[in-house]
């Protein structure tokens, strides 16, 4: 029997780790600092409606009633009746998905969104005796608290005026009771609905299904469960039911309001958001040069651990839940000989041969432990503690044999997951999304059961792989029009080539043409393009199509066909001059020759500029075989197509006497282009799914009588038409008749639906029309119809007792009720403008406009290409749903789970002894308990192994039903626990969170960068709480056929405050970055250069209210990646964005232009997801530094530290740069690894001592090789993102390595002349001769790669920053770092060797050896000069940090005590009372004092 049993406090050691949601800064209020976990009821509306949007309201209906819940009176109970109702509504593995996303919060930032647009509907209206501010924000016992909060804060306590927990907002006023919103609704037929001061709505708001679209919009602001929010909805319903409103709800529950909603309404929203989803891990740490702080840590707290521990698992041979069986009254005794032997049991080494197999015998024990999952999640988690066991496991040959011949189609170690057969990148992988694209296939299947597929052929569908879409468009070009300059099978200057098409075949060197005398390649160009590829010989032939601009527009307007004469007949009113040059061509060409009359054409061209009449107009046929008329392009066009046509020539589909224009358009040419249905014109192709509303009761699209061609009335048609017609509208009309006519035409493939509408202010005759076609269509044949209705003549077969009846019996406002149900319709699925006319074939949406008509033709191109791309595969499955069910191979290497009802199929290759091992073994177990998935996953370790391949603990972090309190109403989060770690190995902690989150420590007494339990005597528990800071907001900006515009500026903002963050754009890719909380935003250029040159280019999330910004919309956890398209302006296309005039000119253009970007730079540091909310800067500043005697240009310093030991380091530093300069001083520091403690103290020691600081920070980008272990993460900071990771108006910066000691004035060095170089480092010395055995540089590869020039040291460097982004140093730099971080024998010291590679491309000044010392290079003689001493790590003697700093620098001693002094007073405050402050230590400025002693309260309890 399985036995588990708590941990015992008393002789285990544990960790613990939290991880809060907070999407602020450094909140004035510290009760404020974290957002409240808002009503999990409101959550599970969210996360409803992404499954159907009506599923929304329909919960809504279920808890409308305030006293839903009365009977629970614990926060557990509420969750299981929320998610019973939730279930309900949904299929098991959809309500399974929907509880467990429930869990996991995933719906909490869509409600942070709401909140933001609450506080803007608030702020928009002041009220009588109150400012804006004032009643948006919660607080206001101080006036002034929102002076200096973080631009993306959203107030965590939302108060409406009046305490009113719900209000309407009209876009004109808000509404806070009933009696005014009737008041309104009595009146809201007088308004405009045009009128500007309606409210914005966005993609994911809440329109009830039966608004109606020429209404006016009222906005629900309010939380299920509360009094006011049923008045108000009851309300909203009845006059949208009415046609009245178009009513949208908004989901928030403002502060004090918890008392209004009973029971289980207000769950959840007292509490912080505690986040899962995310891994922690406990890495052994290298302790080569023992660097750890021996101050003594008097703080902390014991937890018992809560967990328990699967006892039945063997430890080193003892199964300790069969000894507990027997021996039950020595519990304590054995439970402590069990800790004592897996804390002893750690091993980060073993013997070559014990390593040899371990990979085949982790393999082995999960596959046959009883829980394969369970077992590798166990392994791989707690690896250095159950190493040694399986290294002495028996293993059995055949599972060795099995995983070497796996590995000849997978290479060994390399891990792969695939969802129905879609592959899924898991480097990027995080539980969010997962989910999301479980529930994403879940909803497919659900839908594909709804239309009563049987399970096998649903799995069919969604395992079947989507055809490949090829860019390859061929239009079918063939016709009299075409008019050829030359041909290659018949012209005299071809005969030299060779004839033989198999020639093609022969190997030539790479950029060369084949030179065959055959017709391979066709293109239809300019006139003037032609020339110049012509006289160049390429093998290619050319031919132009010429028409007249003037005689098209005709065509258009009269509504005809093209007259086949239409250039030979002359007009009474005299021909344009196009098509009299046409017809001098033709004349040329048919008298004398194609080349002679090509050559009329080039000449009229080339004098074109001096006519005084209408100018030649020069067209090029897009897309026959080449889309551009660059030589490039035309080259590489030849290259994609030749493949295809060796293929066939190989296969001997082609000879010599084939025509190879004949035969490709022939087998998938289309005789019509149109870039809107190919796909190549601006934004991207649009669908929307019908499905639900196929499903609805009273569909629209039950009412439609489909209309077929002649004769396939009883076929079945995988293509359908849908016409959206605004009978009202010239357009709409015409789509009619091209529908009508394109039937005519005969499609056996395809049938059409008309959904006919009218704007408003229709009269009777467009009501009628509709009327007349719909019983038209629904009673008699399209040929009887088109032929009475087109002909409009009087006497036809159809009854006219029939019309007389409906005629007599016609009825305006039954049709125009049918007629705003398709408006409706076509506003909520399709998303598109009232008024206008659409297209939808098979969920494919088109808009069509007056510049775009849509012909019968073009419904026959998007037959064909929606038929053969999209169709053709699901027809081919549909139409043989009869399948066998294939067993798996009986596989011995291989974990397989079968659910044969499961529509979802998990295939997985795994190395169980890796980190992605790590991160999957969890990702699949929660897959398997949530949904029960089919799973088949092959094991893919290493077969020989080098060095263990963990050398950490790991824990996922995961939410459960057990977070919500079965004794009341609180919601706890999910923590990650470590039990059992070993007591004498120094560990240290990493978060693995998903690529989007910016995480930081806000809770550590100790050190998280070199954990040694063995050190915390009486307190068992170290626990650390992280908090999520923002959200990423990446992208990639590009200019098309130019490099992306490396320096261009973007802003972030909202609508009153555009210019919130910033960033500019790498020359990597157009990379950029900014960090976000959520909420609705919009991203435009900034002002100055960047908004003089460029213009962002139209796109479908472009903001109607804001035209030139881009809508950026932030509602999930996993951020927004966003592809930015930008194009120079008119006139300015020739300029740089960036050039040295600019650079040298910066002040000058500051002091002259405020609208220049860099007086507008203030806020840079959050945009970069920099913390400038920590800045100590401004007049205050300045007014200290003249005070203490600081004047002149301010010196900027920037390091980084990780580890208290580091951090005292950091202190010293700073204080030895203080004592031995009189000039202002700026330290820049990075933000991601510095402790809550460090972090606490800086303000005020910043104070005390007169300088300013900013915490500054870049997220990795996912596209740059990205390095493990921690500390070369922190020497990649140091080098690699020094162009974007400060301000733009920062000009220079002296990186300075935490552990020296400044001797001299770094104005000094900060004022050096670099001699135009963007680089300042020190060479290593060379007169300790004792090191030269250690000096690699000397000898081997170093010494032929620097060839004579001098390897610098990289622990003191500047940086001149215009320079630096001038000559895009840092692209340089980012390019040489990715080229060799790849190799793990490249770059060993990081940071230093980066450079130090780069210098012949980015050049370094070689500052004289002064400027930095340090003992294990440098000899004492030259320590006297030495302006800093650096305490590096001396690789003979290994000399721990601490004792070399007290050896070898003087003053360090005496430094120490100061700094140490500094902070015990400092931290002392925290837990004394406020008169033992120092009176001589100010409160920093942005913080509240009843705030910060209520926090620092908090923490000191922990």
């Amino acid at each position: 029997m399985e036995l588990r049993r708590r941990s015992t406090v008393s002789v285990a050691f544990l960790i613990s780790l939290l991880l809060v949601l907070s999407f602020a800064g450094d909140l004035c209020f510290a009760e404020n600092r974290r957002p409240k976990n808002v009503q999990v009821s409101l959550r599970a509306k969210e996360l409803l409606s992404k499954e159907w949007k009506n599923l929304f309201w329909e919960f809504i209906d279920l808890w409308l009633e305030p006293d839903k819940g009365s009977d629970c009176l614990t926060a557990k109970c509420c969750i299981h009746k929320i998610v019973h109702d939730g279930r309900s509504l949904l299929s098991d593995p959809l309500g399974s998905v929907f509880e467990f996303s429930l869990m996991l919060r995933s719906a909490s930032p869509r409600l942070v969104l709401y909140r933001q647009l609450a506080e803007d509907s608030l702020s928009s209206y002041p009220f009588d005796g109150e400012t804006n501010s004032e009643h948006v924000v919660g607080d206001m016992s101080e006036p002034n608290s929102r002076v200096n909060v973080e631009p993306f804060v959203i107030s965590r306590n939302l108060r409406s005026p009046g305490g009113s927990c719900c209000w309407v907002d009209t876009g004109s006023a808000l509404l806070f009771n009933v009696t005014e919103l009737l008041s309104w609704l009595d009146n809201s037929a007088k308004l405009d609905v045009g009128s500007d001061e309606q409210p914005e709505l966005f993609d994911f708001d809440h329109i009830y299904f039966g608004s109606s679209i020429a209404t006016p919009v009222a906005i629900l602001y309010g939380a299920l469960g509360t009094e006011c929010f049923k008045e108000f909805h009851v309300s909203l319903v009845e006059a949208s039911k009415k046609g009245k409103i178009k009513y949208v709800v908004r989901p928030v529950l403002p502060s004090g309001c918890q008392a209004a909603s009973s029971y289980c309404s207000a769950v959840g929203s007292s509490d912080l958001v505690n986040l899962g989803g995310y891994g922690v891990e406990l890495a052994l740490k290298n302790m080569e040069y023992k660097a750890m702080d021996d101050s003594t840590v008097k703080k902390g707290v014991t937890l018992e651990d809560p967990r328990t521990e699967d006892l039945s698992q063997e430890v080193r041979g003892f199964i300790f839940s069969k000894i507990l069986e027997r021996k039950p009254e020595l519990t304590t005794e054995v439970m402590a000989f069990r800790d004592y032997l897996l804390s002893s049991t750690i091993s980060d080494t073993l013997e070559v041969w014990e390593l040899k197999d371990l990979g085949h015998q982790t393999a082995q024990r999960i596959v046959h432990a009883s829980d394969p999952l369970q077992s590798m999640q166990e392994i791989n988690q707690n690896f250095p503690s159950i190493v040694s066991s399986l290294s002495r496991m028996k293993l059995n040959d055949s599972v060795k044999d099995e995983i070497l011949a796996n590995q000849r189609m997978v290479p060994p170690g390399k891990s792969l997951m695939a969802l129905n057969g879609a592959l899924i990148n898991i480097e990027d992988i995080d539980l969010y999304l997962l989910m999301d694209l479980v529930s994403e296939e879940l909803l497919l299947a659900d839908q594909f059961s709804e239309l009563k597929l049987p399970q096998n052929a649903i799995r069919k569908l969604l395992t079947a792989p989507p055809p490949l879409e090829s860019n390859a468009f061929r239009v079918d070009f063939r016709s009299a029009h075409v008019h050829y300059l030359n041909d290659l099978e018949k012209d005299v200057m071809y005969r030299r080539w060779r004839s033989n098409i198999n020639e093609i075949l022969m190997p030539v060197f790479p950029g060369q043409l084949r030179y065959i005398r055959k017709n391979l390649f066709y293109s239809v160009y300019t006139i003037d393009m032609i020339f110049s590829l012509y006289q160049n010989s390429v093998p290619m032939r050319f031919g132009v199509i010429l028409y007249s601009s003037k005689l098209i527009t005709s065509i258009k307007e009269k509504d005809s066909n093209l007259p086949m004469s239409s250039v030979d007949n002359d007009t009474k009113n005299g021909e344009d001059i196009s098509s009299l040059i046409i017809r001098l061509f033709l004349y040329i060409e048919e008298n004398y020759s194609p080349q002679l009359a090509f050559q009329f054409l080039s000449n009229v061209r080339s004098g074109a500029d001096d006519l005084n009449e209408e100018t030649l107009e020069a067209h090029h046929v897009e897309g026959a075989f080449v889309d551009s008329i660059l030589y490039e392009a035309t080259i590489n066009a030849m290259n994609e197509e030749l493949p295809r046509i060796q293929e066939q020539v190989y296969y001997g589909h082609i000879h010599s006497n084939t025509d190879v224009l004949d035969k490709f358009l022939s087998e998938s040419g289309y005789h019509r282009y149109n870039p809107q249905i190919i796909g190549n014109g601006k934004g991207k192709k649009k669908f929307t799914s019908l499905f639900t509303v196929y499903l609805g009761t009273e569909s629209i699209l039950h009412d439609i009588s489909y209309l077929h061609s002649r004769g396939s009335v009883d076929d079945l048609k995988p293509v359908t038409h849908l016409l959206a017609v605004n009978a009202t509208s010239r357009i709409g009309i015409k789509l009619l008749r091209e529908g009508i006519h394109y039937l005519m035409e005969g499609s056996k493939r395809a049938r059409v639906g008309i959904l006919f509408y009218a704007s408003g202010g229709a009269s009777s005759p467009p009501l009628l029309l509709a009327k007349i076609f719909e019983r038209t269509a629904s009673s008699f044949s399209l040929h009887t119809f088109t032929e009475q209705v087109c002909k409009l003549a009087g006497a036809n077969d159809l009854p006219s007792d029939d019309y007389r009846a409906l005629l007599s019996s016609f009825s305006a406002d039954m049709i125009k009720k049918q007629m705003d149900k398709v408006a409706n319709f076509l506003y909520r699925q399709l998303g598109h403008d009232f008024g206008s006319n659409a297209v939808v074939t098979n969920g494919r949406v088109f808009i069509l406009n007056d510049e775009n008509p849509f012909l019968s033709d073009d419904l026959s191109l998007l037959e064909s290409l929606e038929y053969e791309l999209r169709i053709k595969h699901i027809l081919e499955i549909i139409e043989g749903v009869e399948w066998q069910d294939v067993d798996p191979d009986d596989l011995t290497s291989a974990v397989i789970l079968n659910n044969q009802n499961s529509s979802i199929h998990i295939d997985a290759v795994v190395d169980p002894l890796s980190p992605l091992g790590q991160k999957l073994a969890p990702l699949l177990r929660i897959l398997w308990k949530c949904i029960q998935p089919s799973m088949r996953i092959v094991l893919n370790p290493i077969s020989s192994l080098a060095d263990l391949p963990l050398k950490n603990y790991y824990r996922f972090v995961v939410p459960t039903m057990d977070d919500f309190s079965a004794a009341d109403y609180s919601v706890n989060g999910p923590k990650a626990f470590f039990s059992n770690m070993p007591l004498s190995k120094t560990l240290t902690m990493n978060l693995d969170v998903p690529e989007p989150w910016l995480v930081e420590p806000v809770v550590a007494i100790h050190d998280l960068d070199n954990i040694l339990l063995e050190n915390l005597g009486d307190v068992k528990t170290l626990q650390a709480v992280f908090e999520l800071e923002a959200l990423l907001l990446t992208g990639h900006c590009s200019e098309k056929n130019h490099d992306p515009p490396r320096g261009l500026q973007l802003i972030l903002g909202s609508k009153q405050i555009p210019h919130l963050v910033d960033t500019l754009v790498m020359a990597n890719l157009g990379y950029w970055q900014m960090k976000v909380s959520p909420g609705v935003w919009y991203l435009q250029l900034a002002p100055g250069r960047s908004a003089d040159l460029y213009v962002l280019k139209e796109s479908e999330d472009r903001s109607p209210s804001h035209p030139s910004s881009k809508l950026i919309t932030i509602n999930d956890l996993r951020g927004k990646l966003v592809h930015l398209e930008v194009a120079k302006k008119r006139g300015k296309e020739h300029e740089e964005l960036l050039n040295s005039s600019d650079d040298s000119q910066v002040q000058e253009k500051k002091k002259g232009n405020q609208n220049i970007w860099n007086t507008n730079i203030l806020k840079w540091a959050s945009g970069l997801i920099s913390g400038n909310e920590l800045s100590r800067k401004g007049d205050e500043s300045t007014l200290d530094h003249e005070k203490g005697g600081r004047h002149g240009e301010t010196i900027n310093i920037f390091s980084i530290a990780s580890g208290h030991l580091y951090e005292r380091f950091l202190k010293i530093m700073i204080l030895s740069v203080l004592k031995n300069t009189r000039r202002p001083v700026k330290f820049w520091f990075i933000k991601n690894y510095l402790s809550p403690q460090f972090k606490d103290v800086i303000p005020y020691m910043a104070q005390e001592y007169g300088f300013e600081y900013e915490l500054i920070t870049y997220k990795w980008p996912t596209w740059l090789h990205k390095q493990k272990e921690k500390q070369r993460i922190i020497w990649a900071y140091k080098i690699l993102f020094l162009d974007v990771i400060f301000p733009l108006s920062l000009k220079k910066v002296i990186f300075v390595d935490a552990d020296q000691v400044v001797r001299a004035d770094m104005g000094e060095l900060y004022d050096i002349d670099l001699k135009g170089r963007p680089l300042a480092y020190t060479p290593f010395c060379d007169n300790n001769k004792e090191m030269d055995g250690y000096r690699f540089w000397r000898q081997g590869f170093w010494k032929d790669h620097l060839r004579g020039k001098p390897y610098h040291i990289s622990a003191l460097y500047v940086v001149d920053l215009v320079k630096f982004r001038q000559t895009a140093s840092g692209d340089t730099l980012r390019v040489f770092y990715e080229t060799l971080s790849k190799d793990p024998n490249s770059l060993a010291n990081l940071d230093q060797d980066l450079p130090n590679y780069a210098q012949h491309t980015v050049p370094i000044f070689s500052l004289p050896q002064e400027w930095l010392w340090c003992e294990s290079w440098c000899g004492n003689a030259t320590k006297s000069k030495a302006k800093t001493i650096d305490l590096c790590n001396n690789p003979m003697t290994k000399e721990p940090k601490l004792q070399g700093a007290r050896r070898i620098v003087p003053e360090w001693v005496d430094l120490d005590a100061e700094a140490r002094k500094v902070t015990a007073r400092i931290l002392g405050e925290e837990i004394e009372l406020n008169e033992s402050r120092p009176s001589t230590l100010p409160q920093p400025a942005s913080s509240n004092s009843k705030g910060q002693e209520e926090d620092t309260e908090s923490r000191s309890e922990l």
